[in-house]
């Protein structure tokens, strides 16, 4: 938990999954990155998908929600997925909120791994918005992109996760680096995918920066350890290190989605120049 400005920031552990090693570090070598990530039989390596909220007296916003309820059997079995040990509903309960309490949603992007848990499947069949008195806010491109997903994207953005908040009306369209609430805005990055959005709060002292899939763990602080995933890794590179640039002049902190024991760290440049995590501040278990 931090406190920054007005807000409460509170790390929300909503599940975990295993991906493939190699896709989460692109051309990193695999005996460099299985130092810091132990993979399974089948190269898989354990990721946290964690949310984040920030909370003030008029607000509780929930920052992404997680894969949801939608897999399936065979999804879950092929990705390890464990969402009884935590998940959102959890989460919230544990600070004693429900899903009915949360006033905006704040999507990164519609990957189902950080948008899956906007929606949930009714007995029906249908899909209704999970945070029902939410409003849900999104980059316009990243949605265009989910509503017409590329080849190389189309596993990874799903309709169910957006068309219902589409049909309810509860989808905020947004156009750049814009204010949500006073003193929360969003940065936006293209290296990952398209319009991705990472809230951004600061006061005097420091600042949060929330790293979604451009930054996913501490690994990924060093410039040139991208994503296979990444549509643009040349793009992403850029991204990140006007963003460190920009973190170490305020003394701020990255919030990690997707490292299973790192929450939070801090980044310095190092006497060769090149970044690196300090500071780093693990998750509860």
């Amino acid at each position: 938990m931090k406190t920054i400005n007005d807000f409460v920031v509170t790390p929300l552990e909503t599940g975990s999954i295993w991906l493939d090693g190699g896709a989460m570090f692109g051309t990193v070598p695999k005996v460099l990155w299985e130092q810091q990530h132990p993979s399974n039989a089948t190269n898989q390596i354990e990721l946290a998908m964690r949310s984040l909220l920030i909370q003030n007296r008029q607000h509780n916003i929930l920052v992404d929600c997680g894969l949801g309820d939608k897999g399936g059997e065979k999804f879950a079995k092929m990705y390890h997925v464990d969402q009884n040990t935590h998940n959102i509903k959890k989460s919230l309960s544990g600070l004693q909120l429900g899903v009915e309490d949360i006033t905006h949603v704040i999507l990164s992007h519609f990957h189902f791994d950080h948008a899956g848990g906007a929606t949930s499947m009714q007995p029906d069949g249908s899909y209704l918005p999970t945070f029902p008195n939410a409003q849900y806010f999104i980059q316009t491109e990243n949605l265009e992109v989910a509503q017409t997903p590329n080849p190389r994207e189309r596993a990874s953005y799903l309709p169910e996760n957006h068309t219902a908040l589409l049909e309810k009306d509860v989808l905020t369209k947004l156009n750049g680096e814009v204010e949500v609430v006073p003193g929360l805005s969003v940065k936006v990055s293209y290296g990952h995918t398209c319009g991705q959005q990472h809230v951004w709060i600061e006061d005097e002292h420091t600042a949060l920066f929330f790293g979604g899939d451009l930054v996913a763990t501490p690994s990924h602080v060093s410039l040139a350890w991208v994503q296979g995933y990444d549509l643009q890794p040349l793009v992403a590179i850029e991204e990140k290190k006007k963003l460190f640039d920009q973190l170490i002049a305020k003394n701020g902190w990255v919030f990690y989605q997707h490292d299973p024991k790192v929450v939070f760290s801090k980044v310095q440049k190092n006497d060769k120049g090149k970044y690196e995590p300090i500071d780093l501040q693990l998750a509860c278990s």
